[in-house]
């Protein structure tokens, strides 16, 4: 019996995320990444309230970020960033990402409410959430901030490493 294996895809190393260089021309980055692939982003397309004062000019390369002068502090920006706004294919991945982990986490919290025995009504009162919220949450449709997740978890007697994606280690 043979183990199964994982395709390892581009956004897999280390290459993908490095940047090697970026230069600001033409009211946009040109991102050089380790891997050889180039992106053109728009400064504008970053345009945040935090990098209204932004010396484009003098953005610089980290491994895995630049960094852009401003007058209040320099600001990073990962290269997370930079890659969902420039590769579609990137971007569906942690799409699909992200609605894997909210099912999970709702799935986790159903659990732990059926180990209570209580009814998702039970949970309104004490959440200050309807119920059709804990219903979306429990169906992993859309993402869930931090601080419901903490107010359930309190209700629910648990944490948030409840929740965690993590399998126990062995013992």
């Amino acid at each position: 019996m043979t183990a199964p294996t994982s395709t390892l895809q581009r956004w897999d190393t280390a290459e993908y995320g490095n940047i090697d260089s970026v230069e600001y021309r033409d009211d946009a980055l040109q991102v050089i990444f380790e891997d050889g692939s180039r992106a053109r982003i728009p400064v504008e397309d970053l345009s945040t309230e935090r990098l209204r004062s932004a010396d484009w000019t003098a953005v610089s390369p980290g491994p895995f970020w630049i960094t852009v002068p401003t007058a209040t502090g320099p600001i990073e920006i990962s290269w997370v960033t930079l890659r969902l706004m420039t590769d579609p294919e990137f971007e569906a991945y942690w799409e699909r990402r992200a609605h894997e982990r909210a099912r999970r986490i709702g799935s986790r919290v159903r659990e732990m409410r059926e180990a209570r025995q209580l009814d998702v009504t039970d949970l309104v009162g004490p959440t200050g959430l309807s119920i059709s919220s804990i219903k979306q949450i429990e169906a992993g449709e859309g993402p869930v901030g931090l601080q419901t997740l903490e107010r359930l978890c309190i209700v629910l007697g648990g944490t948030l490493d409840d929740l965690s994606e993590l399998p126990e280690a062995p013992s």
